[in-house]
């Protein structure tokens, strides 16, 4: 069992960023690992359980559903202990696997959408130097880099209400004030682009109970000297998240013309990723929201009583033809919002990821401040991804 479930003792964050530089080796071990993090002898009762799995096999969502059912299960077995009957055998059911993205829906492409990418590869493309995105593509020296910040319910409660009273959602909110942060951070750069992920769930109607991975991008583009084409960053403004809002509006409206549905004409995955290395990287930045974690989904044997989670977090390994800093977003129904932020090693220098962090931090908190005064709504925060 310690090769897939492991009980450490720790700082969590040097333990999240320690068991990110461990891979996963396609053999007799599942792509998925468990680590669990007890804490102080005062806290017995609290323990933290991290799940890491290849995204091969598993989206942000899916990572929802492992503990969605490892909820269930502890409650369920907190019952029969309470009844003398422990057990300690688990019959594992013989489940059918969640057919791949391509048979679950159709990926439709337009004749302009392919010949638009096919432009893309085909012209030469001259660095743009005033768009930042860490150094060029590298394979050696993999090593992630983890920050975590957490934002209390309060904060993110008055976020949500002035995200209401402007018609926009928290993730059009995060990607602007995280490109506003690197813009303080990166001052030699005017543009910033991000790639944000959405997940494919609702278009083929798969709940948040299965382990799959059906996800697409889409793309932002910001500046600060208000060029043509870009979404403006230099000043906070709800007008720029609007149009942030817009395009996440119309890039995730239809499974029509999406990234994703490119992959089918890479006949050598391999050799498309390793003629990447050595390019400037596409995009500044990423964000994956994966939404909220909703504890009323996983009553099965449990009591309201029973086992809870009232924090959540979730990240990612170094993304080594992604984007310089990539930032993962979760929160759990009336608790924190939690964001981790990684990058690879020498793609940007640590001291400047820290500083982006506490830009962001400063802002969002500042905004909060700003939006006390506002009424009290009942707010619903969803995720892309």
């Amino acid at each position: 069992m310690g090769k897939v479930v492991e009980f450490v003792k720790g700082d969590s964050r040097r333990i999240l960023e320690g068991k990110h530089q461990v891979g996963f080796s396609w053999g007799e071990l599942p792509l998925w690992r468990v680590v669990v993090t007890p804490e102080d002898e005062e806290n017995s009762q609290r323990i933290e359980v991290g799940f890491f799995i290849h995204h091969a096999v598993g989206d942000g969502k899916s990572g929802f559903a492992f503990h969605l059912d490892f909820l269930d299960a502890l409650n369920a077995q907190s019952s029969v202990e309470e009844e003398g009957n422990p057990g300690t055998m688990v019959q594992v059911p013989k489940l059918d696997l969640v057919p791949s993205i391509e048979e679950a829906h159709s990926l439709p492409l337009s004749y302009w959408f392919i010949a638009s990418q096919i432009i893309k590869l085909i012209l030469p493309k001259s660095k743009d130097k005033e768009h930042w995105t860490g150094a060029p593509i590298r394979s050696e020296r993999n090593i992630t880099h983890l920050r975590l910040l957490y934002l209390p319910s309060s904060i993110l409660n008055s976020l949500l209400q002035q995200c209401r009273q402007h018609n926009v959602t928290l993730t059009a909110l995060l990607t602007l004030t995280i490109a506003r942060a690197l813009a303080k951070v990166f001052t030699n750069y005017t543009r910033f682009s991000c790639s944000c992920a959405m997940s494919f769930r609702r278009f083929t109607g798969t709940g948040d109970r299965a382990m799959c991975v059906y996800v697409s991008s889409y793309t932002h583009k910001f500046s600060t000297n208000s060029s043509g084409g870009y979404i403006p960053c230099e000043v906070f403004s709800w007008e720029a998240i609007r149009t942030c809002f817009n395009e996440i509006q119309s890039a995730t409206a239809s499974p029509a013309n999406q990234q994703v549905g490119l992959l089918k004409f890479a006949d050598n995955y391999e050799a498309f990723f390793k003629g990447k290395v050595g390019k400037e990287r596409e995009h500044s930045f990423e964000v994956s929201n994966v939404g909220v974690f909703h504890l009323d989904e996983r009553r099965e044997g449990g009591s309201k009583d029973g086992v809870k989670v009232d924090r959540i977090l979730f990240s990612q390994g170094s993304n080594v033809i992604s984007a310089g800093l990539v930032f993962s977003v979760a929160s759990v129904r009336g608790g924190d919002l939690g964001i981790g932020m990684s990058w690879q090693e020498d793609v940007v220098e640590k001291g400047d990821a820290e500083k982006v962090l506490r830009e962001l931090e400063a802002e969002l908190r500042e905004l909060a401040t700003e939006g006390e005064d506002t009424p009290d709504h009942t707010i619903s925060m969803t995720g892309n991804e």
